[in-house]
């Protein structure tokens, strides 16, 4: 059995979904299970549950990503839950007397502490994934242009080594060639002489 609703939207946690009008796929469930009921437990077949979590390249290959998940911060989403309290969420407060005032309190508190809880996962996210592989990476390319230097230090004295022993044997050739020059005047004065 399908039940959409695609204009309604429903947010969860660990293993709890909970939500307005829910849009899920659910299998395994007659319509006379879900007619009426707020709450549906035990065993309801499957559920499909889409990640819409933004994703970020941490890495120069393929495949070299992290996700985090944000949650929705809009009035409506923020503040549910809170026992006792006559507001559904932060959007649905109205303060005309003084038990409406202590009840939008504690929704107050609750989506403070959802914020600080969205502020805080970000902030680790930030430091541990992003700063971090970034971090990395300026290591990996400090590595390479320290390697790429060592390469063409090492190349230069390879060439300068050749451009040395081409020297000599230029002087060499040479010396060779004078004292040839030299061995065949003396050998031609003695035969004239």
């Amino acid at each position: 059995m399908n039940l959409r609703r695609p204009w309604v939207t429903a947010t969860g946690r660990g293993n709890v979904l909970t939500g307005e009008g829910i849009s899920v796929a659910v299998t395994g469930l007659n319509p006379s299970d879900l007619a009426g009921a707020t709450t549906v437990s035990g065993d309801v077949g499957s559920v499909t549950a889409v990640d819409n979590s933004p994703t970020f390249q941490t890495g120069p290959n393929a495949g070299q990503t992290a996700s985090v998940s944000i949650d929705a911060v809009r009035s409506a989403d923020l503040g549910r839950g809170v026992a006792g309290s006559q507001f559904a969420s932060l959007a649905a407060i109205a303060v005309t007397t003084a038990a409406e005032a202590t009840d939008a309190l504690g929704v107050i508190d609750q989506a403070v502490s959802e914020v600080s809880q969205l502020q805080a996962r970000l902030g680790a996210f930030q430091e541990q994934t992003l700063q971090a592989g970034g971090q990395a990476l300026q290591g990996q390319l400090e590595n390479t242009v320290l390697a790429e230097s060592v390469i063409r230090d090492t190349d230069m004295a390879t060439e300068s080594a050749n451009f040395s022993q081409g020297q000599v044997l230029v002087q060499a050739g040479a010396t060779l060639l004078q004292a040839a020059n030299v061995t065949s005047q003396i050998v031609l004065q003695l035969l004239r002489g």
